[in-house]
C-alpha cells in the first residue's frame, strides 16, 4: 500500500498552464497527490518488521551477522545497480537532450554522488534545504532507512526489552520537538522532511508495536477500527486542504499524527483474523509486497520515460482527467514489468544467498 501511494503521487502530472481545470477535476487532483503519505506508512512498517526480526533474534549468536549480512543482500545491489544504471547510462543519454535546467539537475546529482554512495542523501539534502531531482528524488527516505538499520540493532540487544518501549516514546517526541525546532528556525521544507533525526517518530511507532504485539498483545481489535477511522475522518480534510510543504502543521505535528494513525492500521492488520481479508485483496497485495522494493526504486525512472515520450498531457473532452487516467495506468504496468524483470534477473538470485546467514 506505500508504494502504491507514492507511485500514484509521481505518477500525477496535471498541467495547470494547459486548462484552468474544474473544481472536481482538481480537487480529484488534489486527493491523488496525498500520495506523499505514503513515506509515513513506509516508515511505520520498516519500524514493524525489522523490530519484530531484532526481538525474535535477540539471543541468536548470529544477531549482528546474519541480520546486516542479509539486509545487505536485500537492499544494496538494487540501490547500486539503478544508481550505476542513472550515471553510466540514463544521464549520458538525457544531458544532451536536455534543457539547461535538467542539465542542472543532473549535474547537481552527479556532484554529490559520494552523499548517495554512502546512503547519506537525506543530510546532504537537509544541508542544502532542496531535494535532489533527476529521477533521485525518492532516494532520502532509503537513506533514513538504512542509518535506522545501522544503529537500531545495537540499541535492541545493549537495552533491556522491557525498557524498549521507553525508548521508542523519548523518539517520538524528539523526532517532533526537532521538526518544531526546525520550523521555527525557517529551515525549508525538503530540509525537514529529510533530516533524520526529525523522521524518527514512524520508525520508532512501528517499533513499539513489533514490541506490543509479542509481549502485550491488543485485546480488542474492533476499538482500533473505530479509532483508525475516526482520526481518518477527522484529520482527513485537513491533509487534503493542506500540503506539507506550505503548512507547518502538517509538517511537526502532522506527521506525528500521521505514524500513530498508521500505526493502528498496522497493528489492525496484524491482529485480523487471516479470512478478514478477501482473498483477492489478499493475493494483490501479496503481489505488491514481494515487488515493493524494486517498485519504489524503478517507478520515477518508469514516468520520467513515459512522460518524456508522451510530452504534455493532452485535453480530451476539455479534460486533463481521462489523460492522467491513461498515464497512471501506463506508468504502473510500467514499473510493474520493470520490477518483475528485476526481481528475476537481480534480487531473487542474490536473495538465495542468506540461506548461508540463518539466525
Amino acid at each position: 500500500m506505500a508504494v502504491l501511494l507514492v507511485m500514484i503521487l509521481h505518477f500525477i502530472t496535471m498541467d495547470r498552464g494547459l486548462s484552468q481545470g474544474s473544481d472536481l477535476e482538481w480537487l480529484i487532483y488534489r486527493v491523488m497527490r496525498q500520495g506523499w503519505i505514503g513515506v509515513d506508512l513506509f516508515f511505520v512498517l520498516s519500524g514493524f518488521l525489522i523490530t519484530g526480526i531484532l526481538l525474535d533474534n535477540k539471543n541468536a549468536p548470529s544477531y549482528f551477522k546474519s541480520f546486516y549480512v542479509r539486509r545487505v543482500l536485500r537492499i544494496f545491489p538494487l540501490y547500486y545497480a539503478y544508481l550505476l544504471f542513472l550515471l553510466l547510462v540514463i544521464y549520458p543519454l538525457a544531458y544532451g537532450r536536455a534543457g539547461v535546467a535538467e542539465q542542472e539537475k543532473i549535474d547537481l546529482v552527479r556532484d554529490n554522488v559520494g552523499w548517495f554512495l554512502l546512503y547519506a542523501s537525506n543530510i546532504k539534502q537537509a544541508l542544502m534545504g532542496a531535494s535532489f531531482h533527476a529521477n533521485t528524488s525518492h532516494l532520502w527516505s532509503l537513506a533514513i532507512e538504512e542509518q535506522f538499520y545501522i544503529v537500531w540493532p545495537f540499541l535492541v540487544w545493549l537495552i533491556p526489552t522491557k525498557r524498549l518501549p521507553l525508548l521508542c516514546g523519548a523518539l517520538v517526541v524528539g523526532a517532533l520537538l526537532v521538526r518544531i525546532a526546525m520550523v521555527n528556525s525557517g529551515l525549508s521544507y525538503d530540509a525537514i522532511r529529510s533530516f533524520t533525526l526529525g523522521r524518527l517518530d514512524g520508525l520508532a511507532i512501528g517499533s513499539l508495536l513489533a514490541y506490543y504485539v509479542r509481549y502485550r498483545p491488543p485485546t480488542s481489535p474492533r476499538k482500533l477500527t473505530l479509532v483508525a477511522g475516526g482520526l481518518a475522518v477527522v484529520l482527513g480534510p485537513v491533509f487534503i486542504t493542506g500540503q506539507p510543504w506550505t503548512f507547518a502543521f502538517i509538517v511537526t505535528v502532522g506527521y506525528s499524527i500521521l505514524s500513530a494513525y498508521f500505526g493502528l492500521v498496522v497493528l489492525k492488520a496484524y491482529t485480523d483474523k487471516p479470512d478478514a481479508t478477501p482473498s483477492g485483496i489478499r493475493r494483490v497485495l501479496g503481489f505488491f509486497g514481494k515487488y515493493c522494493y524494486a517498485l519504489y526504486m524503478l517507478h520515477p525512472l518508469m514516468a520520467a520515460i513515459f512522460l518524456k515520450l508522451a510530452g504534455r498531457p493532452p485535453l480530451i473532452w476539455g479534460s486533463q482527467l481521462p489523460w492522467q487516467a491513461v498515464s497512471l495506468l501506463a506508468c504502473t504496468l510500467l514499473s510493474i514489468a520493470a520490477a518483475m524483470l528485476s526481481w528475476r534477473l537481480l534480487e531473487q538470485p542474490i536473495l538465495r544467498l542468506k540461506r548461508y546467514f540463518p539466525y
